[in-house]
C-alpha cells in the first residue's frame, strides 16, 4: 500500500514538472544582471489568463528570461526577469501556447536593459500579441545602389521598429535607407530616417531600400478609415504640389487621380502608372495637387468604367525606364516629374507645361519629346486600350521615318545626349 502511494506521489510530481516545462530554456548564470518586469499579456487585445501561456524574452534571437502566467502575485499576470550583462539593449518578446503549440511573435512593445522595474502589479506593461500579419518582399541591393521601392503601411500608423524582418525589424543594422517626401521644405525634401525619426502613417508613402533580401511584415489591424486623405500644395517649392502617398488599405486600391509608381525594375526612376489607376497593398506613389484644399481618395471598390488610353513605353533595349499616356476618358493630366533629374525620359509638352499623362479628344496631332541620359538605342512600344484607333503613326522628326504603329506598334532608334528633345511627333485617330 505505501509503495502504491509513493508511485502515486511521484506521478503526479512528474506531471506537475512537465505542465511547468519551459518552452524558451536559458542558461540564468550566463548573464551578470537581470531586472524584473511585470507584464499582462493580450492577444488580438483579449487579455489572457491560462497558465499555459509562456512568456519569453529576447535581445535578438537570444532568449534572455522566460515564465507562464500566474507565476507571480497576480493569477492573470506574468512576472519574469530579464537576464542582461550591458545597458541599452533592446527586449523583444514572444508567447507560446503549451495548450495548442502556437507561438506568437508579433508583439510591438520593446523595452531596454538597465532600467529596472518595467511595470507593477497595479500598472503592468501590457504586452499585446497580434495574429494579422500583411508582407511585402524586399530585394537588397547588395553591392549596387538599385532595388529601391516605395512602401505604405495597411495597419495605420506604425514605428519603422515596429515593422519587422527576419533579421529584426526593417531598420536592419546591414545596411537601409527610410525616406518620407516634403515639397514644402525646399533642397530638403527627401527626409532620412537616420537623421529624422517618424512614424509610419496611413495614407502616406516612403522610400525605402536594403542590404539584404528582406521580407517587410506589418503586424496588427488593418487600417479601417475612408481612404481619403488631404494633399500639400506649396506654389513657392521646387517641386509644388507633388505629394508621396500610400495605399492604406492591406488590398488593391484604385486611386482616383493619375499617379506614379516605382519602376518594377528596381531602378531609382518612377514611371506613370498604367491599368485602371489600382495600386497594390503596402505600394506607395506619387501624385499631385494643382492647388489648396484638395484629396487623394483609395477605394478598395473597382471604378464601373475602364479607362480609354495609349500607353507609350520607352526602354533602354533591356529595362523599362520611362512612359507617358494619352488618355481618351476624363481623367486628369499628370504633369512630368523625375526622382533624378538628368535621367532619361519621354513626355508630352503641351503650352509650355511637360506631361506625363494627357487627355484627348480622339484625334489629332501631338508631340513626344525624347532626352537620352546616354548614347544608344531605344526602342518605343505603344498599346492601346479600350480605344479603337483608325490610324496611328508616329513620325520621328530627326530622320522623316514614318511608322505605322497599328501595323508594328514598335520603333527602335538611335540617340545621342546632345539630340533636340523635340524628336517625335504622334498622328492618330479614333475610330
Amino acid at each position: 500500500m505505501k509503495k502504491a502511494f509513493l508511485m502515486i506521489v511521484a506521478v503526479l510530481l512528474l506531471c506537475g514538472m512537465a505542465s511547468a516545462q519551459q518552452h524558451y530554456t536559458f542558461n540564468v548564470h550566463a548573464w551578470e544582471n537581470n531586472m524584473p518586469v511585470t507584464t499582462q499579456i493580450q492577444i488580438d487585445g483579449v487579455q489572457q489568463t491560462s497558465t499555459q501561456i509562456e512568456l519569453g524574452a529576447f535581445v535578438g534571437d537570444e532568449i534572455r528570461g522566460s515564465v507562464r502566467i500566474g507565476t507571480g502575485t497576480i493569477s492573470d499576470q506574468a512576472w519574469l526577469q530579464v537576464y542582461y550583462n550591458e545597458s541599452g539593449e533592446t527586449v523583444s518578446f514572444k508567447i507560446y501556447d503549451h495548450a495548442t503549440g502556437e507561438e506568437y511573435p508579433h508583439c510591438a512593445t520593446t523595452l531596454t536593459t538597465g532600467i529596472y522595474g518595467w511595470g507593477t502589479t497595479s500598472a503592468p506593461v501590457i504586452l499585446n500579441f497580434v495574429t494579422t500579419t500583411y508582407t511585402t518582399s524586399i530585394s537588397g541591393f547588395g553591392t549596387g545602389d538599385g532595388n529601391w521601392y516605395l512602401i505604405a503601411s495597411p495597419i495605420g500608423e506604425v514605428s519603422p521598429t515596429e515593422v519587422t524582418t527576419e533579421q529584426g525589424n526593417m531598420l536592419d543594422e546591414n545596411g537601409y535607407d527610410l525616406y518620407s517626401f516634403d515639397q514644402t521644405q525646399d533642397m530638403e525634401e527627401w527626409h532620412n530616417y537616420k537623421s529624422d525619426n517618424f512614424v509610419l502613417e496611413p495614407g502616406k508613402g516612403y522610400l525605402y531600400a536594403n542590404h539584404d533580401d528582406v521580407t517587410l511584415t506589418f503586424a496588427g489591424a488593418a487600417y479601417e478609415g475612408n481612404g481619403t486623405f488631404n494633399l500639400s500644395y506649396d506654389g513657392d517649392s521646387n517641386h509644388p504640389g507633388w505629394n508621396l502617398v500610400g495605399n492604406p488599405f492591406e488590398e488593391t486600391a484604385y486611386v482616383d487621380r493619375p499617379f506614379y509608381i516605382m519602376n518594377p525594375e528596381g531602378r531609382f526612376e518612377i514611371i506613370a502608372a498604367e491599368g485602371q489607376n489600382s495600386v497594390e497593398a503596402m505600394e506607395g506613389l506619387f501624385v499631385v495637387a494643382s492647388g489648396t484644399g484638395e484629396t487623394v481618395t483609395f477605394s478598395t471598390s473597382a471604378p464601373e468604367s475602364k479607362g480609354s488610353k495609349v500607353a507609350i513605353n520607352l526602354s533602354d533595349g533591356q529595362h523599362v525606364v520611362d512612359r507617358a499616356i494619352i488618355r481618351f476618358d476624363e481623367c486628369s493630366q499628370l504633369p512630368k516629374f523625375q526622382l533624378k533629374t538628368n535621367s532619361t525620359k519621354i513626355y508630352i509638352p503641351i503650352d509650355n507645361q511637360d506631361y506625363a499623362v494627357v487627355r484627348s479628344e480622339g484625334m489629332g496631332e501631338i508631340p513626344v519629346n525624347f532626352k537620352a541620359e546616354k548614347n544608344g538605342s531605344y526602342t518605343l512600344s505603344f498599346t492601346a486600350e479600350n480605344v479603337e484607333l483608325g490610324y496611328m503613326h508616329l513620325i520621328d522628326n530627326m530622320n522623316g521615318n514614318d511608322i505605322d504603329l497599328l501595323q508594328n506598334p514598335s520603333y527602335t532608334f538611335e540617340a545621342n545626349v546632345s539630340d533636340s528633345e523635340g524628336r517625335f511627333r504622334l498622328v492618330f485617330t479614333q475610330q
